[in-house]
């Protein structure tokens, strides 16, 4: 692979590449040796010897631009006691301390080009979801790395691969070339299988709809161990649980309950008095009341109340229950504390992880040992759990994982990719033992444990939801019912970022494309004379899409002269490849918007450049305001279907883009059409998804133009050019919308006119204004001729543009 990927480098133009290989004790060696590279190995693990040959290497070949790290598939054996093997942690650690040092590099190196940071893993090709290998869950630990440092380092390029291991490693490498020239900067994962390239959304559900569930298989002879257990939101979960089942549970945490409190704390609590009768006492025995000491002698205090609270509730809903204190990560040590209590409790039938502990700091700034201790507390503990239980015997394993896991987050990239091993190794043992039920929850800051009053506030500010207590914990034991046993992860929560903030540099981009008539079913669906053209409304699209891969968190607003110069026209089957030129024209931090002139051109055989379309775009934070017209009247002059006009020769579209359903009122002022776009999947989407707007019921506006053009000049007419367009919400499939078109000029040879897509309230969709058709007798033969004779595959149905 390593050779491989050399290769392929050499080929794209890398002329100074360097083969870091890891300690021996890490990583086997292997053939790494190349002509075009040099290799430069670590002798230790140490963070000093990084250090120093990471500076050898850029006096040597110069500053780094890139790095990617090729992570050894290692295979994953549940009943081991060491499952979660230390020499890969080891690596993963290296990464990590990798990432740190190169965080300022790889920034400076983005001034002049594009930087990139970037894993490889080999789990099996779908980022370790639909588990069906034996592969190590800890290379996942990978991605919540990549995705911390890419909401950290905004303007390096990073990203993490999964291939399938039944890829060559000739192919794998050109996989990942590939990848480092991709221009949607709104990914930071994606897989390669068999089934092609995949990323990952959430699929978004709401709570309302979990209704009616079974129960979950717990009885009152069921027993949960629990780790963080004691205090806080898994506290408040078990106290839930505990409720609804009755069921036993074994409470670890790390705080020791003291035998009593002194006199001086009993029924005091308030914040502010507590704290003064904890000075008073210190001088009273003669000591210093230092603030170190008056916070630790607090948090004792506060500890026991939560956690006596805590055994109250649960034996006050009828269940059986044990605290012990326990460090999870000493399996002896708990192994043998276990052993009296599970004699008293029964066999243990449930884990619940919820231990988890912060060390919140930038990439740059972490040390090795937070990275341990905040990777000790999640997988070194999970490993103790799982040993002290029959795995066979296990019918539920719930871990208590992090939106940070799945959507990275700034300052936690140890306890993303901590979080995010939790979330491989819920679809590995599910794998494993499908009989045991198996979820791992991605959290969202809750309104209450590792959240204090001033995160609390900074959420608020960045508009990000906090997870009410009884929300959460009735999410979670909802979450355990027999209807739900196969969801092994549950996100709670959005991503936990804000959009980047806009420099004021401006800057231009070339993306290069092959455009494949094959793969794009619609085209047929789209034919002048014959011949497939790209309409205009999905060149908008692309050119909105295309910027909007730049700026993750940013979203098409308008769009202004968007213009055919010299429509794509698919004549024959050959691929054809084209450019989209970006240019940064203006970016305004007050009001969040950025300003692209945009062009999609390709070249002629002279070489010499040919124009197709063009656009101004604007993308901003949000879109405005879902508007409605002020007076809405869709009142039917005619009832008349309007089938007729994709047969007689008016508009020349086939089935995916027939969207006129009925005429309903028509003069020389104004146009109302019902409308009602058929179900169009990603196969007919092609290499153009839907993303932003649904241009296959937005080219229902520009549809209209033709009609009326038809109506009162008895001549066909193409859409060539709209002033502006602005969008407020996707107009879904397979519902009916309307198309009110009002003419501002018309004459023999074009028509202008501002057309609104809006619902049956008049709550608005898009609005053109400035849309604008060439009118021409010379067009009806050739719309005749499309319209009768669509060379249009069978449609294949799929989900709306909202999924």
């Amino acid at each position: 692979m390593t050779l491989a990927l050399i290769d392929a480098l050499g080929k794209k133009g890398w002329q100074h590449i360097v083969v870091l290989r890891l300690p021996t004790g890490l990583i086997t060696p292997g053939k790494t040796q190349s002509g075009t590279a040099r290799v430069v190995a670590l002798k230790d693990t140490d963070e000093t010897t990084l250090v120093e040959t990471l500076k050898q290497i850029q006096e040597t070949d110069g500053p780094i631009a890139a790095f990617i790290h090729l992570h050894p598939r290692r295979s994953f054996d549940l009943s081991a006691k060491e499952r979660f093997a230390d020499v890969e942690k080891q690596i993963l650690q290296q990464v990590f301390l990798i990432a740190k040092h190169l965080a300022r590099p790889l920034t400076e190196a983005a001034s002049r080009q594009r930087a990139v940071f970037m894993s490889v893993t080999r789990i099996n090709g779908r980022l370790g979801y639909q588990m069906d290998n034996d592969a190590s869950p800890l290379a996942g630990g990978l991605n919540g790395l990549l995705k911390t440092a890419n909401i950290e380092w905004e303007a390096v390029f990073c990203r993490a691969i999964d291939l399938s291991p039944e890829i060559k490693d000739s192919e794998a490498a050109d996989r990942i070339v590939a990848e480092m020239s991709d221009s949607d900067s709104r990914i930071t994962e994606v897989g390669y299988a068999s089934t092609g390239r995949c990323t990952l959304t959430a699929d978004t559900q709401s709570v309302a709809t979990q209704v009616h569930l079974a129960d979950a298989r717990i009885d009152t002879s069921s027993v949960f161990l629990v780790s963080g257990g004691g205090k806080g939101v898994t506290a408040a979960c078990v106290m839930e649980l505990a409720k609804r089942y009755r069921c036993r549970f074994i409470l670890l945490g790390r705080s020791e309950i003291p035998p009593g409190e002194p006199d001086w704390a009993k029924n005091c609590f308030d914040d502010t008095e507590l704290k003064k009768r904890c000075m008073d006492a210190f001088i009273a025995d003669g000591e210093k009341p230092t603030p170190m000491k008056i916070a630790a002698r607090l948090r004792q205090i506060i500890a026991g109340r939560d956690i006596n609270h805590t055994i109250r509730e649960i034996k006050s809903a009828g269940s059986m229950v044990t605290y012990l204190s326990a460090d999870i990560n000493d399996g002896v040590t708990l192994a043998q504390k276990l052993k009296p209590v599970i004699a008293e409790l029964g066999t243990i039938t449930g884990i619940i992880h919820g231990a988890g502990v912060l060390a919140d700091k930038l990439i740059e700034n972490k040390t090795a040992a937070e990275f341990e201790t905040v990777y000790a507390t999640k997988i070194s503990g999970l490993n103790s759990l799982l040993n002290v239980v029959s795995l066979e015997k296990l019918t539920y394993l719930v871990l208590f994982s992090s939106a940070a896991g799945f959507y990275g987050n700034e300052a936690q990239s140890d306890y993303a990719a901590a979080n995010e091993i939790l979330n491989k190794v819920s679809y590995s043992f599910k794998h494993h033992f499908p009989a045991c039920h198996v979820i791992a929850y991605n959290w969202g800051p809750w309104d209450g444990g590792m959240v204090t009053p001033a995160l609390k506030n900074l959420f608020l500010e960045r508009q990000i939801e906090i997870i009410p207590v009884p929300v959460g914990t009735t999410m979670m034991v909802d979450g355990l019912s027999q209807d739900l046993a196969d969801t092994a992860q549950v996100v709670i929560g959005s991503s936990m970022t804000t959009p980047r903030k806009l420099t004021s540099d401006l800057k231009s981009y070339r993306i290069c494309r092959t455009l494949s008539p094959a793969l794009n079913p619609f085209l047929q669906d789209h034919t002048i004379d014959g011949e497939p053209v790209l309409p205009l409304i999905t060149a908008v699209s692309w050119m909105a899409d295309s910027c909007a891969r730049l700026y993750p968190g940013f979203q098409l607003h308008t769009f202004e002269n968007a213009q055919v110069f010299k429509g794509i026209i698919f004549n024959d089957p050959a691929d054809k490849p084209v450019f989209v030129d970006i240019k940064e024209i203006r970016k305004n931090e007050t009001d969040g918007g950025v300003e692209f002139d945009v062009r999609i051109a390709s070249r002629n055989p002279q070489g010499k450049p040919v124009f197709h379309y063009g656009s101004r775009v604007f993308l901003s934070r949000k879109r405005d305001t879902v508007q409605t017209l002020p007076e809405l009247a869709i009142e039917s002059v005619v009832e008349q279907p309007a089938a007729e006009y994709y047969t007689n020769g008016t508009l020349f579209h086939g089935p995916m883009f027939r969207n006129v359903t009925h005429l309903l009122q028509i003069d020389r002022n104004k146009l109302v059409l019902r409308c009602n776009t058929p179900a169009s999947g990603e196969k007919n989407q092609g290499q153009f998804p839907l993303d932003g707007f649904n241009y296959f019921a937005d080219d229902a506006c520009l549809q209209g133009l033709l009609i009326w053009a038809r109506q009162f000049y008895e001549a066909g007419s193409l859409p060539l050019k709209i002033q502006k367009g602005s969008f407020f919400r996707t107009v879904p499939f397979s519902i009916d919308f309307f198309i009110t078109l009002t003419i501002t000029e018309s004459s023999q040879s074009k028509i202008l006119a501002t057309v609104i897509s809006h619902d049956a309230k008049g709550a608005i969709y898009s609005r053109f204004e400035g849309a604008e058709a060439a009118i021409s007798k010379n067009l009806n033969r050739k719309f005749k001729q499309s319209g009768n004779h669509p060379k249009t595959p069978a449609n294949v149905p799929g989900r709306s543009p909202r999924s």
